[in-house]
């Protein structure tokens, strides 16, 4: 083999090496890279769609006058659910406040410690999402009676590639007392998600909380939304005076990518 030749045949293979360690098809995008442009993809919205969308209302509320019966039905679920909006933050505000009038009205009154409608309240949990992506969840809220503030932190570690991401969420809550044993609350505020960059998102949420009077057994549920990413929180506790064992599956998911896994985490109250 002449020497030009072999030189040849040696600068094809540098060629070659070079371009399989450049070639972009080998790169790989960590999950959370993934969720976060899922998650933060602008939607188009076209004003044809609009319109034709306007032309069904208008056509929609010109018949009205024929759906009275629905309008009347309508009109009683709405006074219905007003009255348990009123008298479920009333009952909330006298199971912590005044045992006297709690009693009258057939609750039991709020004890320290008590899993519904906490003075104060910290979980933390751990989730599991695959082999290499985790995340830390901490819950944190506060409050007296049917009004609180709930500020929730998850944040997510991968290891290969290696990665960061958080997503916090602020609410302002309602809260309900159903009986003595449940609570639903109503609440608004914001999800942020602080990766690459950060995104603010309008959010509500409206958990559920089951706590039967005299069993260390709970259920707790509580979805939230924002635009694009959805977050479903579905825990067991098993509880003591101001402290519970929790075990369940979070959701978080975006159009295309997801989050979601087991968890097992502590709660504490008071």
């Amino acid at each position: 083999m002449t020497a030009p030749f072999r030189v040849f045949i040696l600068a094809c293979c540098l060629l070659l090496l070079v371009c399989w360690s450049g070639s972009p098809g080998l790169s790989k995008d960590s999950e959370l890279d993934k969720f976060e442009k899922d998650a933060t993809r602008q939607t188009d919205h076209h004003d044809t769609d609009h319109h034709d969308q306007k032309k069904d209302d208008d056509d929609h509320y010109h018949d009205r006058d024929d759906h009275s019966v629905f309008g009347y039905i309508a009109g009683s679920i709405t006074r219905g659910i007003f009255g348990v909006f009123i008298d479920g933050g009333r009952a909330s505000f006298e199971r912590v406040s005044n045992p006297v009038a709690s009693r009258a009205h057939g609750l039991v009154p709020r004890k320290p410690g008590d899993p519904l409608l906490p003075f104060a309240r910290v979980d933390i949990s751990f989730r599991s999402i695959d082999m290499s992506l985790h995340a830390i969840d901490l819950l944190t809220e506060a409050g007296y009676g049917p009004f609180a503030i709930q500020y929730n932190e998850s944040h997510y570690h991968e290891n290969n590639p290696t990665d960061r991401m958080m997503i916090s969420e602020f609410f302002g809550l309602y809260r309900i007392a159903l009986g003595s044993s449940a609570e639903l609350d109503l609440g608004g505020g914001t999800l942020t998600l602080h990766g690459n960059a950060s995104t603010n998102r309008g959010a509500i949420t409206f958990p559920i909380l089951i706590h039967p009077q005299g069993s260390h057994l709970g259920v707790e549920f509580r979805p939230a939304w924002a635009e694009s990413i959805g977050d479903y929180d579905l825990a067991l506790m098993y509880s003591f005076t101001y402290s519970s064992l929790k075990a369940g599956y979070r959701w978080v998911e975006s159009p295309n990518a997801s989050l979601s896994g087991p968890y097992v985490g502590l709660s504490f109250r008071l």
